[in-house]
């Protein structure tokens, strides 16, 4: 399990402590094995399975993110977003066709992908 877990406090966080959580747990591409106490599982078919499914979470979290910033982004801001969807979106298409070639078909059918391997 996490032995320990930084949360933002305003009286004491700085910049950099978030500068470097986003290098440590979003500019890498295994975040899992940052988590504290989990660098023990690198190299281990259980990380492997534990980072794999991280990353899944990270992924439905993210798909999630866009849905809710399409489907609500304030007006100042609605070109932006849909400019930046709209040249983003074979790269987000294609990681979610990639996220599916790795499940099975009860899998894929859960994730909203067909049942058909």
């Amino acid at each position: 399990g996490r032995q320990s877990c930084e949360l933002w406090n305003p009286q004491s966080s700085t910049v950099l402590q978030v500068l470097v959580s986003i290098q440590a747990l979003v500019l890498c591409e295994q975040p899992y094995y940052n988590e504290a106490g989990y660098e023990r599982q690198l190299g281990t078919s259980d990380g492997a399975h534990h980072a794999r499914r991280y990353n899944e979470g990270a992924l439905l979290l993210s798909l999630k993110s866009m849905t809710t910033t399409l489907r609500n982004s304030a007006p100042p801001f609605d070109a932006l977003v849909a400019l930046h969807f709209a040249a983003a979106s074979s790269r987000i298409l294609a990681r979610c066709a990639s996220l599916l070639r790795l499940k099975g078909p009860l899998e894929r059918a859960a994730l909203g992908g067909g049942g058909k391997a």
